[in-house]
């Protein structure tokens, strides 16, 4: 909708190609809006005597770019430009409530929390991008993601109010008319109507409202029912409803949680199985709220200092990170106190308002595992000086409870298996920052994760486990958030899991996870030994909640020993050193093990991997002089 009567502008507007079509609507244009402010700058319309200009753009991505064109402009070098968003401290966002220094242009750029939560009295001119980000849900890939679309009109409207309050006001809108008059709805969608159901669902039927579809259907913006369909089936996967949609005791428990219900049965499994509830509590509490780390001053990238500080102990996983930084946080807080606590976040460049949040969460977690609703357990601490499990008598925080684990000790791959039940998204790795999520869409890693790799690198596994993607406009990739680097024995282990596990019928030593993953060489008796496993670890949590329902509560110990023997040693070993393929003289015919993609998009070489369980047994037999064979999965070539 970049178009305009011809009549009403000038001809440098007007001509073909025209200004507007030279600015697709999918981007912001930032150039503009800097163009507006030297503008309105140089006729005096913004400056210390007559007020300040508010910038509405959706994303901090947004903001740092706008920032950076306006400190790069000479002429807008007598502009104090201020951002109103949580990844900058709170010290310098109140900078915006204090009038502009002597001689200097007040600018400030915020995201739509300054449409009504924020009220500048020295704003007299407002540049609104149109733009919000929004959370969105998709039941076909079952995935959310974040996404820039334009906002409704009253939310425009509102905007404009922010203008003017204590004298008149401008409002500048980056949109062209018939874009405002014919392409806006009057309001963006309610959450309820594209964000996942499945805390909805579990609230209702907690609550005993009755029918979740009858009731969800009785709000004032209904959801859609394929969303409805799928909270219920995600309600079933993890127990926490039965085939009668009635709530088991599992789902009670979850629904005293405050998180997701994956993420509350990684909780439960870490502290019911393993005796991790420090950990688990810790790590689970950082992934309910945006990361701490200030990504101001690393263009969005993970700060330099964080990644030097955990170089070679964060075992790629953003969760293991967040999980030793509010760890020592939460042991700065109960024994220096508060002041001590916020002097940490300013040497490390972290957030104190997440901080403190993730450290209350992690306490209402911890006393949530401790009381007799769930199982009234000890916190448990995680090896004695033998090296053997044990239970600690004390209910105070573990402060090393996460810690730098060995790739043999059985405790990281407990941590590991509990991590993958709370991620329900797979990708695998193809090259740099590309990943795979499905098989035939590529998606990106998220700029912030420790996993972030600018240049070529091999990981330990090329499964990685994720929470959710984050969307842009244009060509660019979905950018997935919050990875673990998964062996491929979890893949197989992991419990309550969505998705098909069967053998390929081409090639009968490669069984195919969620319909487009190939794993391989493995025996079809190591995959159904697994997943009986599975199942049965699946069972004893329900047991395990029933118990505690029957006041009757009693560990499996025999399932534990089995997990722990199976977890530690070898068995989480990643893969085999691949065997070089022959050379072949140059052809024009593309190598074995390329996916030979359209101009324009990404080809690279699948890395070879393998699996090899340790059951008591013994181990699978494992060639390693056999050359590695390629396995065909619907067009993706795969190095086993």
């Amino acid at each position: 909708m970049n178009s305009c009567n011809p009549q009403e502008y000038s001809p440098n507007t007007v001509k073909v190609p025209t200004a507007l079509q030279l600015m697709p609507e999918q981007h912001i244009p930032l150039e503009l809006a800097r163009d507006l402010l030297k503008t309105l700058v140089s006729e005096g319309t913004v400056s210390h005597e007559t007020g300040s200009v508010l910038v509405f753009l959706p994303t901090w991505a947004m903001m740092s770019s706008l920032s950076k064109l306006l400190q790069a402009d000479t002429m807008l070098s007598r502009c104090k430009v201020i951002m109103l968003h949580s990844q900058v401290p709170k010290e310098a966002q109140m900078e915006a409530f204090q009038p502009a220094p002597e001689g200097m242009a007040k600018v400030i750029l915020a995201t739509n929390i300054a449409e009504s939560s924020v009220t500048i009295d020295d704003v007299t001119c407002v540049i609104d991008s149109c733009k919000v980000k929004l959370t969105f849900f998709t039941e076909t890939t079952r995935l959310s993601y974040h996404d820039v679309v334009f906002t409704g009109r009253h939310n425009l409207e509102q905007r404009k109010g922010r203008a003017g309050r204590t004298r008149p006001g401008l409002c500048f809108r980056l949109c062209t008319r018939r874009r405002f008059e014919e392409g806006l709805e009057d309001e963006v969608p309610p959450e309820l109507t594209r964000m996942p159901l499945v805390g909805a669902a579990l609230l209702v039927k907690s609550l005993e409202l009755g029918d979740i579809a009858a009731v969800l259907s009785q709000c004032p913006d209904p959801p859609p029912e394929t969303s409805v369909a799928h909270a219920i089936a995600e309600l079933k996967l993890v127990r926490a409803l039965d085939e009668q949609q009635n709530l088991t005791y599992l789902g009670r428990i979850l629904a005293r949680l405050p998180l997701d219900p994956h993420v509350g049965v990684a909780l439960l499994l870490g502290h019911w199985l393993f005796g991790l509830g420090d950990v688990m509590a810790t790590i689970c509490a950082a992934m309910s709220f945006d990361e701490p780390f200030q990504f101001a001053e690393s263009a969005g990238f993970l700060p330099w200092k964080i990644q030097e500080k955990y170089k070679g102990t964060h075992k790629n996983s953003d969760q293991f990170v967040l999980g030793l930084v509010h760890q020592e946080y939460a042991r700065i807080m109960d024994t220096g106190g508060e002041a001590a606590a916020k002097r940490f976040c300013v040497q490390e460049g972290l957030h104190p308002a997440i901080m403190r949040q993730a450290y209350n969460a992690s306490e209402q977690l911890r006393a949530l595992l401790q009381s007799d609703a769930l199982g009234g357990l000890a916190m448990g601490s995680l090896e004695d000086e033998e090296g053997t499990a044990a239970i600690a008598l004390e209910q105070h925080r573990n402060y090393s409870a996460i810690r730098d684990w060995n790739s043999k000790e059985w405790c990281w791959g407990a941590v590991l298996l509990s991590l993958v039940t709370a991620l329900p998204h797979l990708a695998v790795h193809q090259e740099k920052r590309h990943v795979w999520v499905a098989e035939d869409t590529i998606g990106a890693v998220y700029r912030g994760s420790i996993n972030c790799c600018k240049n070529s690198y091999v990981f330990p596994s090329p499964i990685f486990a994720f929470l959710d993607q984050v969307k842009e406009g244009g060509w660019r990739p979905t950018r997935c958030r919050q990875l673990t680097n998964m062996p491929p024995l979890l893949a197989l282990l992991k419990p309550f899991a969505n998705g098909e596990i069967r053998m390929d019928e081409q090639d009968g030593s490669c069984v195919i996870i969620g319909n487009w993953i190939p794993l391989g060489p493995v025996h079809v008796d190591t995959v159904n030994l697994l997943l009986v496993l599975r199942r049965r670890l699946e069972d004893t949590l329900c047991e395990y909640a029933d118990g505690i329902a029957e006041g009757a509560f009693q560990r499996d110990n025999e399932l534990t020993q089995l997990l722990q023997d199976l977890l530690g040693g070898a068995s989480l070993r990643f893969r085999e050193p691949p065997v070089a393929p022959p050379t072949v003289a140059p052809q024009t015919v593309a190598p074995r093990g390329t996916v030979v993609a359209p101009r324009g998009t990404v080809a690279a070489v699948k890395p070879a991997f393998q699996l090899t369980v340790t059951m008591t047994g013994g181990s699978l037999p494992v060639e390693p002089n056999r050359p590695p064979k390629a396995v065909k999965n619907k067009g993706i070539d795969w190095w086993s």
